[in-house]
Formats: structure tokens, sequence, C-alpha cells
């Protein structure tokens, strides 16, 4: 008996669960293209060791229509009293049937120096 309560409360779960509305939705309605339903990710993590400081690592994902857009990874930390930062941000815009990704690392060191590095790839969508 328990059994037969356990399956039925799953199947009417998954009947309530699952939607083909997708309404407003601008996402392609594409089953052999992977898409996400998350506009923003973000993700931050202090990774700590002895005899080093602290160095503060975030990850932003940003979508659009299911598609990635933007990703930064920054790595940022504090050393002789000056903050230090290393940014990657990559940049996809897609168009006919190609997606052009833009690259961008910055190395700071606010009160010395900055080096930034730029470089795009054009790359068809359906592979090489």
């Amino acid at each position: 008996m328990k059994k037969n309560i356990f399956i039925a409360l799953l199947f009417i779960g998954g009947l309530t669960a699952c939607s083909d509305n997708n309404e407003g939705s601008d996402i392609p309605d594409n089953p052999g293209y992977p898409v996400t339903h998350f506009s923003k990710i973000e993700l931050k993590e202090v990774k700590e060791e002895p005899g080093a400081p602290a160095v503060t690592v975030t990850q932003t994902y940003d979508y659009s229509a299911g598609r990635l857009i933007n990703f930064t990874s920054t790595q940022s930390f504090v050393a002789g009293g000056e903050l230090f930062k290393i940014e990657n941000a990559t940049n996809v815009v897609y168009g006919d049937h190609q997606a052009v990704v833009t690259m961008k690392l910055i190395i700071s060191r606010p009160t010395r120096w900055m080096i930034m590095l730029c470089y795009k790839l054009r790359a068809p969508r359906n592979g090489w």
C-alpha cells in the first residue's frame, strides 16, 4: 500500500513539475540546442593557504535567450598593503551561423600599473 502511494505521489509530482508552457520566453525551441534558464550565476570563493594572502575568486556567468553572453572571472588579493586584481572577461555575440568571442585579460595594481590584453575569435556555431 505504501509503495502505491509513493508511486502515485511521484507521478503527481512529475505532472505538476513539468510544463511545456514557454510563453514570454525568448529561448529557442530547439531540442538539440542546449540552453539554460538562468539570467545570471555568480560564484564567490575565498581561498586561503598558510603563508599566502587570501585570494577572493569571483566567477560570473550572464545569459540571454538561454545562451552564455558574458563570463567574468576575477581574482583579487592584498599584498604589501595594496590590492592586486586579475580579471578575465569573455563576451560572446551570436550572429548568422557564427559566434564571435572576445576575451580580455586585465592585470592591475591600481596605484602603479595595469596590463590589458584583448583578442577575438570567430567560430561557426555548428563547429569548425
